[in-house]
């Protein structure tokens, strides 16, 4: 799990997520603002190999993976 800020200031939490047949995906949650979740797949085979990506990753690079997320409507 780790924590950023966009470009508007708003604090997001990013986790990742074991999704059906393996895959792995990663969860983004804005703070303070309920219902405010959005997903997307990550290229990782293994929790633990999207977990490292995930400790790899920039701020900038959350930011720009957060803009192509989609809405969780699950």
């Amino acid at each position: 799990m780790r924590r950023f800020v966009d470009g508007s200031g708003t604090e997001w939490t990013v986790a990742l997520s074991n999704a059906s047949y393996g895959s792995i995906s990663l969860v983004f949650s804005a703070t303070g603002a309920p219902g405010s979740l959005y997903w997307l797949a990550l290229e990782a085979a293994t929790a633990a190999e999207g977990q490292a990506l995930l400790d790899g990753e920039s701020d900038d690079d959350l930011r720009a993976r957060l803009a192509r997320a989609e809405t969780w409507t699950g």
